[in-house]
């Protein structure tokens, strides 16, 4: 069929063929869909109370995060191109959006409680949180920008509200970088110069995104299980000296001991900002784990279970010792072990990965991984943990690597990292 419109089986619509996106043109906005008996699907326009931004530009780039190892893949490829427009990734409930002009970020916005300009500027201590309220209804009041508006009446100096916009499109890249499934949409729309409020390099703030995500994944790590395991702040800690506001929440909670769960819910931040302060915490022996009541499990045991198991992880191992054997022939030795440093610096696999080595054939040393995954003490079960692992480091494997490759061989041995993920 090359003209009409298609539904995929996830449910997504594509208007194929200038005929008919002629005639949808004509209608372009927001619609409701009410199915009808006999199949039909009539489409409601949408008139009232919707947003400018809710309208799309020209669509130019859509589906679903799932099938990409990391959201990272999607902001790199249009960072490359130098491309402008805006990139939208809803998951759930909430909408987060970066604004690109050839390749840069220059505005970032999110509907999560947590990447809201208010809120960051507490999280850097521009500004108290009793303050930001009575500031943030009169803004609402007068329909002002927030930021603005705090700038204008004095609360904050320019320079500080400089310094909140660019850590927001920071946090609101963190939790981009953190979906696991959803959908994107790019959208030409080049932006105006009233919506763009920063200029940053998007390769630098996705670094800095992989490696906060580490800092999170390694404080989880440490809790081993984040619903017995009680944390508590260490005497005298909270008067030490000045700390952010997120850290010195964390601290006041933290008087009596709580489990991860509980701190969530007594803390009013996010849960990537509560571990990304546990991690500073941890690191600077201000926060301590109270010894659980229950001994950890056997290693022995679980390494036989896995043994077991391990068809899938062994299918993985094979397909990075088949891009080993591929960056030998184009003289680049060194290739791969360069990517396993960088994957344990950013990826957030550290403690599964720490003394893996690569063998003289291109495997990853499947023993030291077995050990590590067992010290992990983590619920859940540790095939498929090591299993999306493994697939992670293959694709930042390949993205790291292409220059060494030429484009059939990556093509392929690309295809064959999207089949095994497809089977995971």
């Amino acid at each position: 069929m090359t003209q009409g419109i298609q539904i995929d089986r996830s449910g997504r619509m594509y208007a194929i063929g200038s005929a008919w996106r002629t005639w949808l043109a004509r209608h372009s906005g927001v619609h409701h869909m009410i199915p009808e008996e006999g199949g039909r699907l009539p489409l409601d326009q949408c008139h009232d109370d919707v947003p400018k931004e809710a309208v799309p530009g020209e669509i130019a780039l859509a589906g679903a995060i799932e099938h990409f190892d990391n959201p990272l893949e999607i902001i790199d490829f249009l960072s490359n191109a130098r491309r402008s427009g805006r990139l939208d990734f809803c998951c759930a409930r909430h909408k987060r959006t970066l604004v690109l002009l050839n390749g840069d970020i220059v505005a970032a916005r999110s509907t999560e409680r947590s990447d809201r300009l208010g809120q960051v500027l507490y999280r850097t201590g521009a500004i108290a949180g009793s303050a930001l309220a009575d500031a943030a209804y009169q803004a609402r009041d007068q329909r002002q920008p927030l930021g603005n508006f705090l700038v204008q009446r004095g609360h904050i100096s320019r320079r500080e509200l400089d310094v909140a916009l660019h850590q927001q499109v920071h946090d609101v890249v963190l939790g981009i970088l953190s979906l696991l499934k959803g959908d994107f949409l790019f959208t030409v729309d080049p932006p105006n110069r009233r919506s763009r409020t920063v200029s940053m390099k998007a390769q630098a703030v996705l670094m800095d995104g992989l490696r906060r995500l580490d800092e999170i994944r390694h404080a989880e790590s440490r809790l081993g299980n984040p619903r017995r395991d009680k944390l508590a702040a260490v005497e005298g800690s909270e008067k030490q000296h000045e700390f952010p506001a997120v850290l010195t929440d964390v601290l006041g909670a933290l008087r009596e001991p709580l489990t991860l769960s509980e701190l969530c819910d007594r803390v009013q931040h996010s849960r990537r900002t509560i571990l990304e302060a546990l991690y500073r915490g941890f690191n600077e022996g201000l926060v301590t784990i109270e010894d659980a009541t229950a001994a950890p499990a056997p290693v022995t045991p679980m390494l036989e279970g896995l043994a077991g198991e391990g068809e899938t992880l062994s299918q993985y191992n094979s397909l990075g010792a088949a891009i080993y054997r591929a960056t030998q022939t184009h003289n680049a030795p060194h290739a791969v072990e360069r990517s396993l440093r960088s994957f344990r610096q950013f990826y957030g696999y550290t403690s599964l990965f720490r003394g893996v080595r690569i063998q003289d054939d291109g495997q990853l040393d499947m023993n030291s991984l077995l050990i590590n995954v067992a010290a992990l003490d983590r619920e859940g079960s540790d095939t498929e943990y090591m299993a999306r692992a493994l697939s992670e480091f293959v694709s930042f494997t390949l993205t790291a690597i292409r220059s060494h490759l030429g484009p059939e061989e990556l093509r392929r041995l690309s295809s064959l990292a999207r089949k095994l993920r497809s089977e995971l």
